[in-house]
């Protein structure tokens, strides 16, 4: 079975909040969620949660990216890398890969406000540890 496009995903939303949706995360910074991952080749090797993964071209050109620029400059990265112009078709596979990784915990799609919602469930009063 395979995962559903972000088109597919955001075609459920009406048309207006679908546009917000793709900015927000086109405006995002993505972060790896885990440093433990290996290259072979054009494929990498993550580690996360006892699971591997393993993330062939473009998935593993993203990959290489999370931590250095909003999802926008990534995909502008990734397509000089793969020697293409930016297309929609582009933009969907970075969108769906996102996506599906915050889903995964591969990586963070909006890293301070998941450090806010582990903040916020902290229980007054209580001290916490890290």
């Amino acid at each position: 079975m395979q995962a559903p496009t972000a088109t597919a995903v955001l075609s459920y939303l009406p048309e207006q909040l679908q546009r917000v949706v793709a900015d927000a995360i086109m405006s995002a910074h993505p972060e790896r969620a885990t440093d433990i991952f290996y290259e072979d080749s054009s494929n990498v090797f993550v580690m996360r949660q006892g699971q591997q993964y393993q993330l062939r071209p473009p998935e593993s050109y993203i990959w290489l990216e999370l931590g250095t620029g909003t999802t926008s400059e990534i995909i502008d990265r990734v397509a000089a890398r793969m020697n293409t112009e930016r297309s929609p078709a582009l933009e969907n596979i970075v969108l769906t890969f996102l996506m599906s990784g915050e889903q995964s915990g591969l990586l963070n799609l909006f890293p301070g406000e998941r450090t806010q919602r582990r903040s916020s469930a902290t229980p007054t009063g209580q001290e916490r540890k890290g």
